[in-house]
Protein backbone atom coordinates (compact mmCIF):
# COMPACT_ATOMS: atom_id res chain seq x y z
CA UNK A 1 0.00 0.00 0.00
CA UNK A 2 1.57 3.42 -0.72
CA UNK A 3 2.26 5.59 2.14
CA UNK A 4 -0.18 8.28 1.55
CA UNK A 5 -3.47 5.79 1.15
CA UNK A 6 -1.96 3.73 4.30
CA UNK A 7 -2.33 7.30 6.11
CA UNK A 8 -5.66 7.59 4.50
CA UNK A 9 -7.02 4.38 5.69
CA UNK A 10 -5.51 5.48 9.12
CA UNK A 11 -6.88 8.95 9.72
CA UNK A 12 -10.44 7.56 8.59
CA UNK A 13 -10.34 4.69 11.19
CA UNK A 14 -9.30 7.19 13.51
CA UNK A 15 -12.32 9.56 12.61
CA UNK A 16 -14.55 6.40 12.87
CA UNK A 17 -13.68 5.58 16.58
CA UNK A 18 -13.99 9.25 16.87
CA UNK A 19 -17.28 10.37 16.01
CA UNK A 20 -18.31 6.78 16.29
CA UNK A 21 -20.46 7.10 12.73
CA UNK A 22 -18.63 4.22 10.59
CA UNK A 23 -19.83 1.06 10.19
CA UNK A 24 -18.61 -1.57 12.72
CA UNK A 25 -16.33 1.63 13.85
CA UNK A 26 -15.35 2.66 17.18
CA UNK A 27 -18.65 4.17 18.79
CA UNK A 28 -20.34 2.43 21.64
CA UNK A 29 -24.04 1.37 22.01
CA UNK A 30 -24.99 2.89 25.52
CA UNK A 31 -26.43 -0.30 26.58
CA UNK A 32 -24.18 -2.65 25.32
CA UNK A 33 -22.07 -4.09 28.12
CA UNK A 34 -24.27 -3.53 30.99
CA UNK A 35 -26.72 -6.58 31.57
CA UNK A 36 -29.48 -4.47 34.01
CA UNK A 37 -29.04 -6.82 36.94
CA UNK A 38 -25.62 -5.82 38.48
CA UNK A 39 -25.53 -2.16 37.45
CA UNK A 40 -21.88 -3.70 36.01
CA UNK A 41 -20.29 -3.76 32.65
CA UNK A 42 -20.55 -7.56 32.41
CA UNK A 43 -21.41 -8.73 29.10
CA UNK A 44 -22.62 -11.86 29.85
CA UNK A 45 -25.69 -11.40 31.77
CA UNK A 46 -25.34 -12.93 34.57
CA UNK A 47 -24.46 -10.89 37.85
CA UNK A 48 -21.16 -12.77 38.83
CA UNK A 49 -19.15 -12.20 35.46
CA UNK A 50 -17.46 -8.73 36.53
CA UNK A 51 -13.70 -8.56 36.94
CA UNK A 52 -12.13 -5.87 38.47
CA UNK A 53 -8.98 -4.49 39.80
CA UNK A 54 -6.97 -7.02 42.10
CA UNK A 55 -7.37 -6.63 45.80
CA UNK A 56 -4.22 -6.09 46.56
CA UNK A 57 -2.52 -4.45 49.64
CA UNK A 58 -0.15 -5.29 52.18
CA UNK A 59 -2.77 -5.75 54.69
CA UNK A 60 -1.73 -3.06 56.76
CA UNK A 61 -4.63 -0.80 57.32
CA UNK A 62 -7.52 -0.38 54.72
CA UNK A 63 -5.76 2.67 53.12
CA UNK A 64 -3.70 -0.02 51.44
CA UNK A 65 -6.77 -2.05 50.10
CA UNK A 66 -7.75 -1.45 46.20
CA UNK A 67 -10.93 -1.73 45.86
CA UNK A 68 -13.08 -3.38 43.03
CA UNK A 69 -15.21 -1.30 40.56
CA UNK A 70 -15.93 -3.93 39.03
CA UNK A 71 -14.20 -3.63 35.55
CA UNK A 72 -15.25 -5.46 32.19
CA UNK A 73 -12.23 -6.36 29.79
CA UNK A 74 -14.00 -6.61 26.91
CA UNK A 75 -14.60 -2.51 26.93
CA UNK A 76 -11.94 -0.28 25.45
CA UNK A 77 -10.87 3.03 26.24
CA UNK A 78 -12.07 5.92 24.34
CA UNK A 79 -11.96 9.03 25.66
CA UNK A 80 -15.88 9.44 23.98
CA UNK A 81 -16.77 6.24 25.64
CA UNK A 82 -20.19 5.51 27.24
CA UNK A 83 -18.35 3.58 29.60
CA UNK A 84 -15.42 4.37 31.08
CA UNK A 85 -13.07 2.67 33.25
CA UNK A 86 -10.06 3.93 35.03
CA UNK A 87 -7.36 2.72 37.51
CA UNK A 88 -3.83 4.64 39.55
CA UNK A 89 -2.68 5.68 42.86
CA UNK A 90 -5.00 3.15 45.09
CA UNK A 91 -8.58 4.10 43.49
CA UNK A 92 -10.72 3.40 40.51
CA UNK A 93 -13.29 4.90 38.72
CA UNK A 94 -16.21 2.84 36.57
CA UNK A 95 -18.60 5.48 34.90
CA UNK A 96 -21.17 5.24 32.47
CA UNK A 97 -22.55 8.04 30.85
CA UNK A 98 -24.90 9.30 28.29
CA UNK A 99 -23.48 11.09 25.02
CA UNK A 100 -25.70 13.85 24.13
CA UNK A 101 -24.30 15.34 21.25
CA UNK A 102 -27.17 15.24 18.25
CA UNK A 103 -26.81 12.44 16.04
CA UNK A 104 -25.45 13.38 12.87
CA UNK A 105 -23.67 16.53 13.95
CA UNK A 106 -20.01 16.58 14.90
CA UNK A 107 -19.60 18.83 18.58
CA UNK A 108 -16.48 20.25 19.14
CA UNK A 109 -17.39 19.77 22.90
CA UNK A 110 -19.36 16.65 23.46
CA UNK A 111 -21.98 17.07 26.05
CA UNK A 112 -22.73 13.85 28.43
CA UNK A 113 -25.50 12.81 30.86
CA UNK A 114 -23.75 11.35 33.95
CA UNK A 115 -26.06 8.26 34.22
CA UNK A 116 -23.98 6.31 37.15
CA UNK A 117 -20.38 6.14 38.93
CA UNK A 118 -18.34 3.36 40.90
CA UNK A 119 -15.61 5.55 42.62
CA UNK A 120 -13.16 2.72 45.15
CA UNK A 121 -10.52 4.29 47.24
CA UNK A 122 -9.25 2.84 50.39
CA UNK A 123 -11.04 -0.54 50.02
CA UNK A 124 -14.61 0.09 49.57
CA UNK A 125 -16.99 1.58 46.27
CA UNK A 126 -19.25 4.10 46.65
CA UNK A 127 -22.23 3.91 43.66
CA UNK A 128 -23.85 6.91 42.92
CA UNK A 129 -26.68 6.74 40.28
CA UNK A 130 -29.21 9.16 41.27
CA UNK A 131 -29.39 12.17 38.67
CA UNK A 132 -29.19 15.10 41.41
CA UNK A 133 -26.06 13.61 42.27
CA UNK A 134 -24.23 13.65 39.70
CA UNK A 135 -23.02 16.21 36.68
CA UNK A 136 -20.70 16.59 33.39
CA UNK A 137 -19.32 19.27 32.49
CA UNK A 138 -17.55 19.33 28.91
CA UNK A 139 -14.48 21.55 27.85
CA UNK A 140 -13.30 22.23 24.36
CA UNK A 141 -12.65 18.69 22.00
CA UNK A 142 -13.14 17.11 26.00
CA UNK A 143 -10.16 17.26 27.08
CA UNK A 144 -10.38 18.85 30.66
CA UNK A 145 -13.89 17.91 31.25
CA UNK A 146 -15.15 17.52 34.98
CA UNK A 147 -17.49 14.99 36.82
CA UNK A 148 -19.17 15.19 39.85
CA UNK A 149 -20.78 12.81 42.46
CA UNK A 150 -21.89 13.48 45.71
CA UNK A 151 -23.29 11.61 48.83
CA UNK A 152 -24.85 13.22 51.37
CA UNK A 153 -21.37 14.49 53.04
CA UNK A 154 -18.97 14.09 50.56
CA UNK A 155 -18.47 15.34 46.69
CA UNK A 156 -16.01 13.39 44.24
CA UNK A 157 -14.58 15.17 41.52
CA UNK A 158 -12.94 13.70 37.69
CA UNK A 159 -10.92 16.83 36.22
CA UNK A 160 -9.71 15.27 32.72
CA UNK A 161 -5.60 15.53 32.20
CA UNK A 162 -3.98 14.92 29.08
CA UNK A 163 -6.81 15.63 26.61
CA UNK A 164 -8.78 13.79 27.83
CA UNK A 165 -6.79 10.82 27.94
CA UNK A 166 -6.55 10.78 32.15
CA UNK A 167 -8.72 12.22 34.93
CA UNK A 168 -7.56 13.40 38.57
CA UNK A 169 -9.87 11.78 41.28
CA UNK A 170 -10.19 14.13 44.65
CA UNK A 171 -12.59 14.19 47.30
CA UNK A 172 -13.51 16.65 49.56
CA UNK A 173 -16.09 16.78 52.80
CA UNK A 174 -16.19 13.96 54.79
CA UNK A 175 -14.02 11.56 52.88
CA UNK A 176 -10.87 13.58 51.74
CA UNK A 177 -7.97 12.63 49.21
CA UNK A 178 -6.15 13.34 46.02
CA UNK A 179 -6.15 14.22 43.37
CA UNK A 180 -5.10 10.78 42.51
CA UNK A 181 -3.83 10.26 38.80
CA UNK A 182 -5.90 7.66 36.99
CA UNK A 183 -4.85 6.18 33.95
CA UNK A 184 -7.66 3.90 31.69
CA UNK A 185 -8.54 0.31 32.54
CA UNK A 186 -5.91 -1.91 30.69
CA UNK A 187 -6.56 -5.77 30.96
Amino acid sequence: MKPVRKLQALLALSLCGIIGGCAGGGGEDLDAGVDGEDAGGDAGGDSSGDTGADPGGDGEDAADAVADCRFDPSIPWTNWGAILQMEGEGACVWLQRENLCPEGWVCKANPYRLLQIRIGHAGRVVEISEASQLSWTETWHNWEDVGEARTADTTYRLQGVEYGQQYDLSATGGESFGPLRLLPYAP
